[in-house]
């Protein structure tokens, strides 16, 4: 499952672009300003780092990522709600340049501090319910500000999810604990479709962290595949039960509150 995992990463990674490229309004960081030039840097630095990762080819690499961003270009031509820009194909460029900076010495570091989760996985006590509740919390208040779009969110996070974490099981040996961002990914599954509001949050993140350690139903099966695919298909899973669970125990009380 190894090879499948980079390969499907690879490639959703690459989908996840191309259909967040033509999407009206992007908002993946918490933040109050137009931040598209941000996620043309950051999305093109790290498919540089992904394809250079995978080819060992920096020329490769860079044309595949030249014409990866020419093309969304071309594409947001055909759709009149998303204009497409040289600036935007300027911001394109310039992650790229930033990603062959660091290249081969630095992309590991990259991918760890993505799959720690900005280090949170090195946490010695409970690191994946930490960065699940970090998560929880930024989506909260975030949305209270109308600033982020959670499937947005769980479009592009999956495949770097997906490719991270067989890095790092590379790097550190099988699902290493140290991997957070699969959690991190589950736990963004009910909090697309639930409503803002503490107590379904809190019960969204209760639920989604009991299935996920507990792994219920069948879902410890989802750890005897190996790779990334394995690491993140549980806490996927975990999630969708969660949701599940979430959904019937608001059913559930709307309809008590009639009779009572």
């Amino acid at each position: 499952m190894r090879k499948t995992s980079y390969t499907l990463g690879v490639i959703l990674y690459i989908v996840s672009i191309l259909y967040l490229g033509i999407y009206p309004k992007v908002r993946i960081l918490p933040v109050s300003f137009d931040a598209s030039f941000i996620f043309h840097i950051l999305g093109f630095f790290l498919l540089y780092l992904i394809l250079v990762d995978r080819l060992k080819n920096r020329v490769a690499s860079l044309l595949i990522s030249l014409v990866i961003a020419v093309l969304v270009e071309i594409i947001q031509g055909y759709f009149p709600e998303r204009m497409s820009s040289s600036i935007d194909l300027i911001f394109d460029i310039a992650g790229i340049l930033a990603a062959m900076v660091i290249d081969f010495r630095w992309k590991d570091k990259v991918f760890i501090a993505i799959a720690t989760v900005l280090g949170i996985g090195f946490i010695p006590v409970s690191p994946g319910t930490l960065a699940s509740l970090v998560f929880l919390v930024a989506v909260y208040y975030s949305f209270e500000l109308n600033l982020i779009y959670v499937w947005q969110i769980f479009v592009i996070l999956l495949p770097i999810a997906l490719f991270t974490s067989q890095k790092i099981e590379d790097l550190y040996g099988d699902d290493p604990k140290r991997c957070v961002i699969d959690e991190v990914l589950g736990m963004s599954i009910p909090l697309i479709f639930v409503q803002r509001d503490p107590v379904v949050y809190g019960l969204s993140f209760g639920l989604f962290r009991i299935f996920d350690i507990v792994k219920p139903l069948g879902l410890k099966k989802a750890e005897k595949v190996k790779g990334g695919v394995g690491i993140i298909l549980d806490d996927i899973l975990a999630g969708f039960l969660a949701l599940i669970f979430v959904k019937l125990i608001m059913f559930l009380y709307s309809n008590l509150r009639v009779y009572f």
